[in-house]
């Protein structure tokens, strides 16, 4: 696979993998401030059977992003590659605690594990949505420096 192929996959799989944890985030908080049990579950479900595809995103956008970068020592890639140790845990984490989540609704038990799991979830989307927006921040960066648009 050419640089540009490379690029485009790495690119792809990075910006719909943000826009999936985006989505769950912001489901999550409205179903869960709406207080709706029936809007939680949809929610929930939603997110159980579409987070699976981050099984494949994140490993592409991980692999494509090591091989673009190959021995680089650039500050950003450096940067960049500092931040992947976080997302991967990160993002095990969150398919647990959906998975969790997912099984508490469906069951209807909307106790004080699911609502404290329900938190940590919000809080560990947020922190990949943030470690991920840097990361495609940091990739645009380096694709302008890449077709000589910045110094």
């Amino acid at each position: 696979m050419n640089r540009r192929s490379l690029s485009q996959v790495h690119a792809a799989a990075g910006l719909i993998a943000w826009c999936l944890i985006a989505s769950f985030f912001i489901g999550s908080l409205i179903s869960e401030l709406s207080g709706n049990p029936t809007w939680i579950v949809v929610v929930k479900r939603t997110i159980f059977y579409s987070m699976w595809a981050m099984v494949l995103l994140v490993p592409v956008a991980a692999l494509t992003g090591r091989k673009l970068a190959g021995k680089s020592c650039n500050v950003v890639v450096v940067r960049k590659r500092k931040r992947m140790r976080w997302i991967a845990p990160n993002g095990l984490l969150l398919l647990t605690l959906g998975s969790y989540l997912y099984y508490k609704a469906s069951q209807g038990q909307f106790d004080p594990f699911f609502r404290s799991a329900q938190l940590v979830e919000l809080a560990l989307g947020l922190t990949n949505l943030v470690l991920l927006g840097l990361m495609i921040r940091d990739g645009y960066r380096l694709k302008r420096r890449y077709l000589g648009q910045l110094p």
